[in-house]
Parts: structure tokens; C-alpha cells; sequence
């Protein structure tokens, strides 16, 4: 029997996101849990707050929609809104300079998701919060919640990006782990982390909307306009493209000398650098802008190749790209750098440890008929839905939570 005909129990979600629903990769997600909750249950998606100090400057276009009245409750599905409420001054700068400022934030966001949580209809026998980062840590008990879901998908010690050091977000992280009802990791070094944290601990990786990316959702519908003046065989890739944490311009950039004749193709945001200005003056590199993904199958299918191109850092060694999910369930073939999570994907997809070793896949692949591969992607995408993924998810928290029985 499918998960989403089993009978569930009831509980809500205050979900906070670490970015807006529009662009946040979890919304696939986000939207599958929702599905599969009991009928009663019901998500309240939190978007990064509107900041009355630095908002007007930081993010203008957000901040006028917001003081306009352009950011209301939004309904996405039946059980399923967003809302984006307000806060004095950043939480991260909150926290740096005192615990005065942090409780008045949190004054100002318990009574605003308060109001919002009416306007959803709560009314489940429990309550629950889900976290992303260690500095939301700040958000815990501002719902009254009967307990909170902490999501570790990254290694934030090795962001670039933070106002907290290394050893104040490790303090940070252990406190949220070890408190929380349930922690789920997206990959085995996150989880071998927090499993001294918190005994109910979990591995779940990352997965995929089928029915968003199966063939029937596409055919049809034609190329992209930007991509008709590209010229095939493209090689591509779907992410931001941040340099200093993740994607290795030189070797992109290698590559692309080396094979002049094919198109090099990027959808995502980029972190400007001397590496992206340099990597995107050459003439078979195309930067496509980001996309959201209602559009994103559309230019995967014109992909001939898809790449994962990261550097091997600390970083990347507890990632699990979630563009691997979706190129399989693209029946895309895949190159990628050697990441300890899509190791166990090796007979699937060519993993590469340098440069030669790349390029000759690269070359070997488009050369080929790929059409049995390409069939075993699509039978091996099947087993990593977002479906069953969040069913697992859903009966874990029944588990410890309402029926207080935990899998230890």
C-alpha cells in the first residue's frame, strides 16, 4: 500500500526555511510532505524574514513588496502556506551583539507566525517546528511547539559566508541537535556527526519530484528560446555556481579549451569572482541565468551531458546534490568530481578524480549510444522520490513523537 493511503496521525508544521519558497530547494520537497501528511495536518512555510534595519537596502524589491502589503499569507496548496514575517534587525547580527536584541526579534516573529498559524486553521493534536542551520536555533519555542525536526543537509562550519565562527556554530549545532525530537542528514558524515549528538538520528538523502521531471511533464513543449542559439553537444549544469565553496572553474574551464566544439551550459545564480568573470568570457560557456523548477526540465532535457563539477574540500564531503536525483529521473547521464556521497552511484554515473580522467569520460560518453544507460538512470531515479523519501520522514516522527515509541 502506498504511504499516502495509509492512515496517518495528525500533527502540524511551523516549517523554517533558510531562503524564500520561491527559490528554496527544498520545495520539492516541502511539497511532498505535505502531500503525504493526514488530511488534518497542515505546513506553514516561514520565508527569511523582512528586516526593518538593513531590508530597504539588502533586499529592496523584497522589503517594498512587504511594507506595500505584496507579501500576504499565501496559499499553495490545500495544507500548505507561506508566510514572511518581520524582524527588528538580522537575527545572525541579533545574536552577535546580545541577547536584548534576539528577545525582542523573537517577540516580534512569535507574535506575527502566531496570527499566521490562526489564519492556516492549526488545529492538529501536535504541533511540531522544522530547522535548517544552527542559527536558527533562535526560532525553537516560538509556536509553543510540542517538540522540532532538525534538518542537517550541509556542513555549516565550512560556509564561507557567516558572522559566527567555526567553534561557536559547532556549539550552536550540538545544542539544536541534541534538543531535537528527530535529526535527518542528507549525508553519512553529517549523520556520523550528529548521531553523538542525538541517538534519534537519521539518513536520509536527497531525492526528486518524479512526476516534475518525467518525460510526459516535457515532451512536446520545445527548446527553450536562450538555448536556440546553442549548439549541441551540450554538457550542462544546475546550481549556483559559488567558487570559493563549491563548483572548480579551472576545471570547467580546462575542459571547455580542451573541447572548443561543445556548449557548456549553467542555470544558477553566480558568486561573482575573478574565477565566473573569467570562466564566462569564453565563447562555449553560457551562463542562462537561474531558473525556477516548472522550467528547469525543460532545459535539462536539451542536456546531452550533465556535469557535477565540485571541488574536493571539507565542504564537499558531506554534500548530496540533489541535481544528481533529478538528471537520473532526466534519464541524463552524469560526470561528476569524486564526492563521497555518489560513490555508491558508480555504476550508474562516471565519477572522476582529475581532470584527464574527466575529459576522457566526457569524450567516451558523447561518442556513444546511450540509451541503455539512460534507461537504467530512469529505473534508478524511481528509487529516490521525494514520495517515498518524506513517507519515511512522516512514519519516523509518528514513531517518536505521537506514538512515543523511538527507533534507537
Amino acid at each position: 500500500m502506498n504511504y499516502s493511503q495509509e492512515k496517518h496521525k495528525s500533527f502540524d508544521i511551523v516549517w523554517y526555511l533558510s531562503g524564500d519558497w520561491d527559490t528554496d530547494h527544498r520545495r520539492q520537497m516541502i511539497t511532498s510532505f505535505a502531500k503525504n501528511l493526514d488530511s488534518n495536518g497542515k505546513i506553514l512555510c516561514v520565508n527569511r524574514p523582512i528586516c526593518l534595519l538593513t531590508g530597504s537596502f539588502l533586499k529592496p524589491k523584497k522589503f517594498i513588496q512587504w511594507v506595500g502589503g505584496g507579501l500576504p499569507l499565501i496559499k499553495i496548496t490545500k495544507n500548505l502556506y507561506v508566510c514572511t514575517p518581520f524582524v527588528f534587525i538580522h537575527d545572525q547580527i541579533a545574536r552577535k551583539l546580545g541577547r536584548g536584541l534576539t528577545f525582542i526579534n523573537r517577540a516580534a516573529l512569535s507574535f506575527f507566525l502566531n496570527k499566521s498559524i490562526k489564519k492556516c486553521g492549526f488545529d492538529s493534536e501536535m504541533r511540531l517546528a522544522w530547522v535548517y542551520n544552527p542559527w536558527q536555533i533562535d526560532y525553537v519555542g516560538l509556536v509553543g511547539e510540542d517538540g522540532y525536526i532538525y534538518e542537517c543537509y550541509d556542513d555549516y562550519r565550512e560556509c564561507r559566508k557567516s558572522l559566527f565562527s567555526k567553534d561557536e556554530i559547532l556549539r550552536y549545532e550540538q545544542k539544536l541537535a541534541s534538543e531535537a525530537l528527530l535529526v535527518f542528514n542528507t549525508a553519512r558524515k553529517l549523520y556520523e556527526r550528529n548521531i553523538k549528538n542525538n541517538p534519534n538520528n537519521y539518513y536520509i538523502p536527497n531525492g526528486v519530484n518524479l512526476e516534475l521531471f518525467a518525460e510526459s511533464e516535457r515532451k512536446n513543449k520545445g527548446k527553450p528560446s536562450d538555448l536556440t542559439n546553442v549548439k549541441p553537444p551540450i554538457i550542462g549544469f544546475v546550481g549556483n555556481i559559488d567558487p570559493h565553496l563549491k563548483v572548480d572553474c579551472q576545471l570547467i574551464q580546462e575542459l571547455a579549451v580542451r573541447n572548443p566544439s561543445y556548449s557548456f551550459v549553467f542555470l544558477g545564480k553566480i558568486v561573482k569572482s575573478k574565477e565566473t568573470d573569467s570562466l564566462f568570457k569564453m565563447r562555449n560557456i553560457h551562463h542562462l541565468g537561474f531558473k525556477i523548477y516548472e522550467e528547469l526540465r525543460q532545459y535539462m532535457s536539451a542536456f546531452d551531458i550533465g556535469i557535477i563539477p565540485f571541488k574536493i574540500n571539507k565542504f564537499s564531503e558531506s554534500l548530496n546534490p540533489l541535481k544528481l536525483y533529478e538528471f537520473m529521473a532526466m534519464g541524463c547521464p552524469v560526470i561528476s568530481t569524486d564526492i563521497p556521497e555518489l560513490r555508491r552511484f558508480s555504476e550508474f554515473i562516471s565519477i572522476c578524480k582529475d581532470l584527464d580522467t574527466f575529459d576522457g569520460q566526457l569524450k567516451k560518453l558523447i561518442s556513444e549510444d546511450l540509451t541503455d544507460l539512460k534507461n537504467r538512470l530512469l529505473n534508478e531515479a524511481k528509487n529516490h522520490s521525494w514520495d517515498s523519501r518524506t513517507g519515511v520522514m512522516i512514519k519516523l516522527i509518528e514513531e517518536r513523537f505521537i506514538n512515543n515509541e523511538p527507533r534507537v
